[in-house]
């Protein structure tokens, strides 16, 4: 799960982003905030500290210019929805992407293009891919009705995800993200 990730690397390698939570009592709050530090050493800036509920999973766009990231926004309320949200590196504003998306986000990866993200989101029982664009907020779903558990893109078109159903275990399947066919992997 990607509330599991802590850090990450900028795309140039100079940056390092990392969840941390600096409350007087941690085991008592869900205030996580991000910091970025150069991976050189030096002074850590907290970039969420507006936010006192949970802020985690940084995910740098592969262009350099975004984290998106996930975000609560109730203080101390561990079953809050996750968000996506974006910090944009260069105005150092955060915006949520997924306001009008009524579930709960769990793992994000961005699009090579840097101008969309995928996402799973808890859905009646399922767990599909969506994906939205970063400029218009449109989602739109991409694995159809699906328990997806992991997922990941290449840079030929396919989404490579693990998914299983009642009665049948947990398989690896690739997605033409173009047409939408299926090839399930392994058995």
């Amino acid at each position: 799960s990607s509330d599991l990730v802590g850090f990450n690397f900028s795309p140039d390698s100079k940056e390092l982003c990392y969840v941390s939570n600096h409350s007087e009592h941690p085991e008592a709050s869900t205030n996580a905030d991000l910091f970025l530090v150069p991976v050189t050493g030096g002074e850590a800036v907290n970039i969420t500290k507006e936010n006192l509920a949970w802020d985690g999973s940084p995910a740098y766009s592969p262009d350099g210019k975004y984290i998106a990231y996930r975000k609560q926004l109730i203080p101390g309320y561990e079953s809050d929805k996750f968000n996506i949200a974006l910090y944009n590196r260069q105005n150092h504003e955060s915006t949520i992407l997924t306001e009008k998306f009524d579930n709960w986000i769990d793992d994000i990866k961005w699009n090579a293009d840097s101008r969309s993200i995928y996402f799973t989101g808890e859905v009646t029982g399922n767990q599909p891919v969506f994906t939205i664009d970063i400029a218009t907020k449109a989602i739109k779903p991409v694995s159809g009705d699906k328990a997806v558990f992991s997922f990941d893109t290449d840079n030929k078109g396919y989404l490579y995800y693990t998914s299983n159903s009642v009665g049948k275990p947990t398989e690896m399947y690739r997605l033409k993200l173009s047409d939408k066919k299926i090839s399930q992997l392994t058995s």
